[in-house]
């Protein structure tokens, strides 16, 4: 089932941030330790009234979320929803859940009449980028870092 969260889920959803955080920790070693932040991350995404976030949820547990919120740049014409996160617990892959999340935040973006949706990947996370781009979504911008020697 998808859904919106409810406060009581936050625990769970804790967990499934702590998941994600360690997941791309391996592919990005500067990012902190998924047990450090997750009671912080997740209470941002709670109290940010702009965005919504969103369950999927089997059995009466939480195996994954997806946040997302309306946006406008000041140099686009049209607005757009962009997510931030997106994860499903490991054991739950592979059965439609992701789709499930994106599916909602189109129908979002759409009843909102918001013209797109957008995301930013880990470039070293070559699933993601391949599920969204099985998904429709295409390469749209390219973010280059250079880590400063100390």
């Amino acid at each position: 089932m998808i859904r919106p969260y409810i406060p009581s889920d936050i625990p769970q959803l804790e967990k499934c941030y702590i998941e994600l955080q360690d997941f791309e920790r391996k592919l990005d070693s500067t990012k902190q330790k998924g047990q450090d932040i997750a009671a912080k991350y997740i209470q941002d995404l709670v109290d940010d009234k702009t965005g919504d976030l969103i369950i999927a949820e089997t059995d009466n547990k939480v195996i994954g979320f997806i946040f997302c919120y309306p946006e406008q740049d000041i140099d686009l014409i049209a607005p757009y929803m962009y997510i931030t996160d997106l994860v499903v617990l490991p054991e739950y892959r592979g059965q439609g859940f992701a789709r499930s999340l994106i599916g909602y935040v189109i129908e979002l973006a759409h009843s909102r009449k918001l013209h797109s949706v957008k995301l930013n990947v880990l470039y070293a996370n070559a699933n993601a980028v391949n599920f969204y781009e099985e998904y429709g979504f295409e390469r749209y911008e390219l973010v280059l870092k250079l880590d400063v020697p100390n």
